[in-house]
């Protein structure tokens, strides 16, 4: 079979073809890949940016008063001008702790948390009516190994005044030296749960009747030290607690678009509990 020169052309033409249909499809999907790549590292950078932004609104909130909570206020109401953020949408929310019910954050075994019985820092309008104690939140625990966290309760009142009770749910426990009478708080068990700014809890003992502060003279602070394990406590009220903090929500808004969100709870002042109890 012969081949005349034409058809040795047609075949140069076809084989040109595709090598160039090849070349297209090599360089459109190297450039579809440079130019996706190249957005990706914008908004990686952009997302950065917008970061940094939010943090900057939460040390901003940090610095203001508690008188400004509440109130949403934007990054221009704030004086942050940032390249890249839009300072109008970028905004802050500072949201005080309110209401009858507060759960504490985790207690470790020995540790304490600070509960504020009147208003922080004036201690002028003072605590009045009872308050119901939850704790051990953490899981299964045993009074046999000694996990079962147990409590002890002080609370600073008056000028320089001090009472003191313990929550014991361990019976006969040989690891606790029981003050007996009044200063033990007598406990009911079972399953507790409690809500407390959005989150679910539950805990295994509260307080069968709760410490009534109508009786107690300008109460300050209450103090209360988890012993041989770790758990949050709760505290219920029969009326509006005191506020125990504020929970401060930073939103950076990019002029891209890019959004972050940066949430922090800053507590009232807590002390430590070395400040009380000496160890040898």
């Amino acid at each position: 079979m012969k081949f005349s020169k034409a058809d040795q052309q047609g075949q140069t033409l076809l084989i040109m073809v595709l090598l160039l249909s090849l070349i297209i499809t090599v360089v459109v999907a190297t450039s579809y890949r440079l130019t996706s790549e190249t957005a990706l590292t914008e908004v990686q950078e952009q997302s950065i940016q917008v970061l940094a932004a939010a943090d900057t609104g939460i040390e901003k909130a940090l610095s203001l008063a508690p008188s400004d909570s509440a109130v949403i206020q934007t990054f221009d109401d704030l004086g942050l001008a940032i390249d890249g953020i839009d300072s109008q949408n970028s905004r802050i929310l500072i949201n005080p702790t309110s209401g009858t019910t507060f759960v504490s954050p985790l207690v470790t075994k020995d540790q304490q948390f600070t509960f504020h019985l009147s208003d922080y820092p004036n201690y002028t309008s003072f605590y009045d009516t009872t308050l119901d104690i939850y704790f051990d939140s953490e899981g299964p625990t045993a009074c046999g190994t000694r996990t079962t966290p147990a409590l002890e309760i002080t609370v600073f009142y008056d000028t320089d005044k001090v009472l003191r009770w313990v929550a014991e749910p361990c019976a006969a426990d040989p690891y606790i030296h029981s003050t007996g009478g009044a200063n033990d708080l007598t406990l009911i068990s079972g399953s507790f749960p409690l809500s407390f700014d959005g989150e679910n809890y539950t805990f295994t003992y509260h307080t069968t009747n709760p410490i009534d502060f109508s009786t107690i003279t300008e109460p300050k602070i209450l103090f209360v030290r988890s012993l041989f394990g770790t758990t949050r406590v709760g505290f219920v009220g029969g009326a509006q607690i005191p506020s125990q903090g504020r929970t401060i929500r930073s939103e950076a808004y990019s002029t891209n678009g890019v959004s972050r969100i940066v949430s922090l709870y800053e507590s009232q002042p807590q002390l430590p509990s070395d400040v009380f109890v000496t160890t040898f």
